[in-house]
């Protein structure tokens, strides 16, 4: 049976892989780019790659954590651990609310449903600090929407709230 260690390595290992495979072939024979583009956020390919260095980013991080494991784990599997039953519970709600973010969208605004979907998931990740709930869930959304509508140029919805 192999380790949490291990499964660090084989799991990071595989999404880096996986995401170079998106960045460097699958995105470059998939997206069609038109000519003339003069804003990066506009062009087709620009948020399939800014996915892809995501996962990249976060394979990363799991395929080190796999390296250089925290104290609070050792290789028998001990330590802050979920059951699979809760663990996929977890798994499912924290995908059920990305739908029913995409949906709130058109009614509430990318602001507040990001507001919203920010602090369950954080919730849903065990964190309880208000200090750092409330903070993220309301100043990341309000700076990412001014970054995009003033910095960027790209109207984002507003849904209820658009004049």
């Amino acid at each position: 049976m192999l380790t949490p260690r291990a499964w660090d390595l084989i799991i990071g290992s595989g999404v880096v892989a996986l995401a170079l495979l998106g960045l460097l072939a699958i995105i470059p024979s998939g997206v069609v780019l038109p000519g003339g583009v003069e804003i990066a956020a506009l062009s087709p390919d620009f948020w399939p790659q800014i996915v892809m260095i995501c996962l990249a980013l976060a394979g990363a991080i799991v395929l080190f954590q796999g390296m250089f494991p925290a104290g609070n784990r050792n290789d028998e599997g001990e330590g802050e651990s979920l059951s699979f039953g809760i663990a996929s519970l977890k798994l499912v709600t924290a995908i059920l609310s990305v739908f029913v973010y995409y949906f709130a969208i058109t009614h509430l605004g990318i602001v507040i449903s990001s507001c919203v979907v920010l602090l369950g998931l954080m919730l849903l990740g065990g964190e309880r600090r208000l200090t750092i709930l409330l903070p993220t869930a309301v100043i990341l959304p309000v700076l990412l929407y001014y970054f995009f509508t003033y910095v960027a140029n790209v109207p984002l919805p507003l849904g209820m709230f658009e004049s």
